[in-house]
């Protein structure tokens, strides 16, 4: 156990205790508290969530991809040298909903922004190199 997954440990331990107190509105099951809502909500409000967890699991894609095969640094260059990468934000004819554009996994601009883009096809080749070697 490294001190980053103690103070992981700690902080989510912290925000979990805030959201057990009454006033939390955590959500109640069958009149108790559903423990695994809280500990995900705890973890995903942990300011460690995004500081440490995300760069961490980022490294772990990368390197499992590596080891199973898939190129994915060089990949992930060779695609970023094949721009100049632009778009139009001004298009009205395009409607983006709104959902595209919230943090979602290690993207914190959401699934419409550039490194979700140019990772997708990478990692769907790394989780399906991991999975059906």
């Amino acid at each position: 156990v490294n001190a980053a997954a103690v103070l992981g440990m700690l902080a989510l331990l912290v925000t979990l205790q805030s959201l057990l107190r009454p006033s939390s509105g955590l959500a109640m099951r069958g009149g108790g508290i559903d423990i695994g809502r809280a500990l995900l909500d705890a973890a995903l409000s942990s300011p460690l969530y995004k500081a440490v967890l995300v760069p961490q699991a980022q490294r772990t894609m990368v390197e499992t991809a590596e080891r199973n095969g898939v190129p994915w640094r060089d990949a992930l260059d060779w695609i970023k040298a094949r721009g100049p990468w632009r778009l139009s934000e001004d298009d009205s004819a395009v409607a983006i909903p709104e959902y595209y554009r919230r943090p979602f996994h290690a993207y914190e601009q959401g699934n419409l922004c550039w490194d979700a883009a140019w990772e997708g096809e990478i990692a769907s080749r790394a989780v399906g190199a991991r999975n059906f070697p």
